[in-house]
């Protein structure tokens, strides 16, 4: 009984100190009392520096800079058409195991292409 109690002292413990920011907001963390979960108020952390890092998340979709066609910086076997600088670019996908080359801009085999 008493290993158990300890152990729920350390879950509690470790609940109501952790400290994790989504979008700028934090999560709510549940106190464990009793077999039952019930919300608890979560508090920032005292030093947000120690705790958190700030990053901007990279924009789900490139931006057009200039005209032409561009490969996708995560992906290699998808590319994009920009018609004119600031424009929403047009998602392509290469076929089968195809990847696109900046250079021709085309679909090759990947042995032909820096990936």
């Amino acid at each position: 009984m008493m290993n158990l109690f300890s152990t729920l002292i350390v879950i509690f413990t470790l609940c109501t100190l952790s400290f994790t920011k989504l979008n700028e907001k934090y999560v709510q963390v549940y106190q464990i009392e009793l077999n039952e979960l019930k919300k608890m108020k979560q508090e920032p952390p005292e030093d947000p520096a120690i705790n958190s890092f700030t990053t901007k998340p990279p924009p789900l979709l490139p931006l057009c800079t200039s005209t032409g066609y561009f490969r996708d910086p995560f992906n290699c076997k998808k590319f994009y058409h920009c018609e004119h600088a600031k424009a929403i670019p047009m998602g392509y996908y290469c076929e089968a195991n195809l990847v696109f080359d900046p250079h021709t801009l085309s679909c090759d085999n990947p042995q032909y292409v820096i990936c």
